[in-house]
């Protein structure tokens, strides 16, 4: 009983109050997704995450959304209370690489993606910028460029 109560503390205090995830689907090839998350930690410090990774997954189960990202990597800054008279400022910074990143939501959890904001539970990763965002190339895009009436880009390659 002991663990199950001590589990539900550590899962309470690492899915603190945060504010809304804000989770991007890319065009690269070897980082397909970024997630942005700010939040206040155990210390009272303010923390603001960057997480880029090649994998997004969500899998919901009980009163948590578990996200799991591949070869994600992590920037971090920490700015916290200042600790001293002789501290200039109280900000941490750090970089970290993890083949495997499983981190715990509260269920109910929103994040911003694909243009809408919704429940962590619902995000479907494979269905990102479907729909909402269209890219055209070479002789396409700049029939669609006259189509919307531009101008030539301002550099154009000769």
């Amino acid at each position: 009983m002991k663990a199950i109560c001590i589990y539900i503390l550590l899962l309470l205090s690492n899915t603190v109050q945060s504010q809304p995830l804000i989770l991007y689907k890319t065009e690269d090839v070897n980082r397909k997704y970024v997630l942005t998350r700010s939040y206040q930690d155990a210390d009272g410090g303010n923390v603001s995450e960057v997480i880029i990774a090649e994998t997004f997954s969500v899998h919901p189960s009980g009163i948590v959304c578990q996200v799991t990202m591949s070869n994600a990597y992590v920037f971090r800054t920490k700015i916290g209370t200042i600790s001293s008279s002789h501290s200039t400022n109280g900000v941490v910074q750090n970089k970290m690489m993890f083949d495997c990143l499983r981190m715990d939501f509260r269920n109910g959890t929103k994040v911003l993606f694909n243009e809408s904001m919704k429940d962590l539970s619902q995000v479907e990763p494979s269905k990102g910028n479907e729909g909402n965002l269209k890219i055209y190339r070479g002789q396409a895009a700049e029939q669609q460029r006259k189509k919307m009436g531009l101008g030539p880009p301002d550099e154009t390659d000769k």
